[in-house]
């Protein structure tokens, strides 16, 4: 049994994801046992026999045990970043494209809006970006505009152009419903390479911009 060393609240949304390491085989990760998050600070592991190639149990063996706490962020798009890094552990490839996309979506729009209903009706701002801003315009015109105007250092142009590549694999998947098969493990890692930082841009830039705009 493994207990947290902060026990006063449960971590709501916390994931733990275990690893073992047994007679000097080699390191594995627990896949498939538990639950895709662990709602207290206690995370229980039943051990089960090992069985040998001819279906015997194996020798008895020490066993080292770890866990790593990652704790839930308070931002919306945050379940997103861990159900994408998830996908790609497990090797779904596919599966890591539309949440990551929409970790920054999530992250990314509320703000936008929150800047243009400064000075504009909530109902024109709900019209503009439900029928005309894309994703797309937000990352490439939206965001470098008002950080160079707010003096915040822009996304850097390796990311953006990821994020762009990001989108449009988004866009393949959802339209034409591209399979596992078409996704490599290079445009998986570079998707969620480009979300966890355009994620963590907008964590940066929004208490910034907001104080900017009055």
């Amino acid at each position: 049994m493994q207990r947290h060393s902060k026990p006063a609240t449960p971590l709501k949304g916390a994931k733990a994801a275990p690893y073992f390491q047994s007679n000097g085989m080699g390191m594995f990760r627990i896949g498939g046992l538990l639950g895709t998050s662990c709602v207290s600070n206690v995370l229980r592991l039943i051990g089960q026999p090992a069985l040998s190639g001819d279906g015997t149990v194996g020798s008895v063996c020490f066993v080292l045990i770890w866990v790593v706490w990652v704790h839930q962020q308070k931002e919306d798009g945050w379940p997103y970043v861990v159900s994408a890094f998830e996908a790609f552990i497990d090797g779904h490839y596919d599966r890591v494209i539309v949440p990551a996309q929409s970790a920054i979506e999530i992250s990314l729009m509320p703000v936008i809006r929150e800047l243009l209903e400064r000075h504009a009706s909530g109902d024109h701002v709900s019209g503009f970006m439900g029928d005309r801003l894309t994703f797309g315009h937000a990352i490439n015109v939206i965001l470098p505009f008002v950080c160079g105007q707010a003096g915040v250092p822009k996304l850097p142009e390796k990311i953006r152009i990821s994020l762009n590549k990001l989108r449009k694999l988004r866009n393949t998947i959802v339209h034409s419903g591209t399979g596992g098969d078409k996704i490599t493990s290079q445009q998986a890692a570079e998707a969620l390479c480009a979300a966890v930082f355009g994620f963590e841009y907008v964590r940066y830039t929004k208490p910034k911009l907001l104080a900017w705009l009055k």
